[in-house]
Parts: structure tokens; C-alpha cells; sequence
């Protein structure tokens, strides 16, 4: 007999959870597999419960564990057990805002195909973005950002209630304003792959991506492709609200915006020593955290996963 462990944040998405929690289990029913739920109800929880479940795992042939929320309760999963040293596989089933891996990744996204392939997908090494400020430890699927993306983020996670929230990257743009009029400026000394020094002032945002996508669908890092060992680094250096309002419409629509402008450089690199001497604000996969005297060593680890792809 087949068997699933859900880990479920039922509010990912604006509510939307729920109703992706309600189909899975009829798909299930319906290809007579069991199912044990376990539901996060609160920052953190996650990662308490997907090592709870890890535990559970008796044959991996026959069972599975698949983490259903959005880019943010997938970040906890890993997180937990990357705190264990855990490399058991899941599978992920998006029910968030932003859903970004599951779209760079080109995920199943109907509850009744998932459940249908998920026993014959095969397992998949994922590279992540690992990072390392002071004693704590970061993992991000997506991206790490710091400054203005961060400060988005910050503000949409505060408006979750709201129906905006709802709206993938429209949440993430209604922010835009509100955002830029609380900008911090600041500067970055970087080292990449223990050879290259920069020095950037004067930025508006700076972000470790590994996928093509951040803020729920836009592309920010096109030329990004999976498992190629290579970290992007995108700062923002000298732009005001015009540069914004030419640069904005490149990247959602040609995604040339690397052309368009010097205002927004790409580095690219497999590790990063990044730091920056002022408090400002972290976003990883869209959690934001408040941070001072940054200096992050950035690297690239994995996690194995059972991806279901459409």
C-alpha cells in the first residue's frame, strides 16, 4: 500500500491551502493511497513537523512526503532538516503566493495529475543557495535578497490579509511605492570565488538567485538554468524612481533588462563573501529577518526531492 505524509500550511496563498489540501486528499481517496496530515500553525512549525515526519519514513519506494504551501513553508521543510543533516526526499506541491520554484521548476500544479505521477517521479538533486551570516544559517531555493526586494517582501508578508496578497506578483508590485519612498541606500564589498574583489556603492537592493523568478512570477534572472553550480548575483547601484520605471517594464515583458541599463549588473560565481556594515533587511525565498553588520558567506549545497514536473 501507498502512503503519503502532507505537511500543510492550510494559509498559505491567502486561504488557499485549504482547498489544495481538500483535492489532494480526494486524490488520494480516489488512487487508494493513505495519507497522514500534519498542519503548521505557526512561524517555525514547519520545521518542526517535517522532522516529526522524516521519523515515519520506513520505505522509500512506497511512501512519500510531500510539503504543500507556498516558497516560504518550503524554505522551513528544508531548513528543518537541513538542521538534522536529513537528507530524506520530499516532493512540494505549491498552495502559496509566489509559488517561484514550482514555476522555474515547472511543477505540477493540478492536485489530481500530482498524486497520479508522484510514485513515478524519480529523485532529483536540487542545488540550493546556502548562507552563512555569523552563527546563523540561511537556505534559499529561489533567492536571497538584501535591501529594496527584501523590504517588498517585509511589506507584503505584513499585508497577507490582504486580497492583494493573493495576486502573485501583483502583491509584490503593489509594494513598490511604499517600498522605494523607505529606501536605505547602502554599500557592499563582495568576493567572488576567493579571487574577485567589488565594491558597490550607493545600492538600492542586491540578490543571490538560483532560479529565474522572485516576487511571485517575475523574471528577474532569466539566463538562470538548474543544477549548473552557479550562483547569480544581481545589484541595483545608482537608481531612482525613473531608472525604475524603464527598467520595471524590461523585466516583466522582455527580459533584456541587463541590456537596458549599467544600473542593474549580474556576478556570477559558485561562492560569494558578502558584506555590508549597517543594519538592513534579509529576504530568503520571500521570509525576511533584521539584520546588522551583514557578512554572508554564500555557497551552493542540495537537497534531494521527488519533483513531479507537468
Amino acid at each position: 500500500m501507498k502512503n503519503i505524509t502532507i505537511v500543510t500550511h492550510l494559509y498559505a496563498g491567502g486561504n488557499k491551502g485549504k482547498g489544495v489540501l481538500s483535492k489532494l486528499q480526494s486524490a488520494c481517496n480516489k488512487n487508494n493511497i493513505n495519507y497522514k496530515i500534519y498542519i503548521s500553525n505557526y512561524s517555525g512549525h514547519t520545521k518542526l513537523l517535517i522532522k516529526e515526519a522524516s521519523k515515519s519514513i520506513k520505505d522509500i519506494n512506497s511512501e512519500r512526503i510531500v510539503v504543500v504551501g507556498g516558497d516560504g513553508t518550503l524554505n522551513e521543510a528544508i531548513t528543518g532538516l537541513k538542521e538534522e543533516n536529513l537528507n530524506i526526499p520530499i516532493s512540494y506541491f505549491p498552495a502559496g503566493t509566489g509559488n517561484d520554484f514550482a514555476r522555474s521548476l515547472n511543477l505540477e500544479i493540478n492536485e489530481e495529475k500530482f498524486i497520479e505521477k508522484l510514485f513515478n517521479s524519480q529523485e532529483e538533486n536540487v542545488e540550493l543557495i546556502k548562507a552563512k551570516d555569523n552563527n546563523e544559517i540561511y537556505y534559499a531555493l529561489n533567492g536571497l535578497g538584501i535591501g529594496f526586494d527584501a523590504l517588498i517582501s517585509n511589506l507584503v508578508n505584513i499585508s497577507k490579509k490582504d486580497r492583494a496578497s493573493k495576486l502573485g506578483r501583483l502583491s509584490y508590485l503593489s509594494k513598490l511605492l511604499s517600498a522605494y519612498k523607505n529606501r536605505k541606500l547602502f554599500s557592499v564589498d563582495i568576493i567572488v570565488d576567493n579571487v574577485i574583489k567589488l565594491k558597490f556603492n550607493d545600492v538600492l537592493f542586491s540578490a543571490f538567485m538560483k532560479n529565474q523568478y522572485f516576487g511571485g512570477g517575475i523574471k528577474i534572472n532569466p539566463q538562470a538554468k538548474e543544477n549548473n553550480n552557479e550562483i547569480a548575483l544581481i545589484i541595483a547601484q545608482n537608481v531612482n524612481l525613473i531608472d525604475v520605471a524603464r527598467i520595471l517594464p524590461h523585466i516583466l515583458f522582455t527580459e533584456k533588462h541587463f541590456k537596458k541599463t549599467k544600473k542593474l549588473q549580474r556576478v556570477v560565481g559558485e561562492k560569494f563573501i558578502f558584506n555590508i556594515k549597517t543594519k538592513n533587511l534579509l529576504q530568503f525565498d520571500g521570509e525576511t529577518r533584521k539584520v546588522n553588520n551583514i557578512n554572508l558567506e554564500i555557497s551552493i549545497t542540495n537537497h534531494i526531492f521527488y519533483l513531479v514536473r507537468r
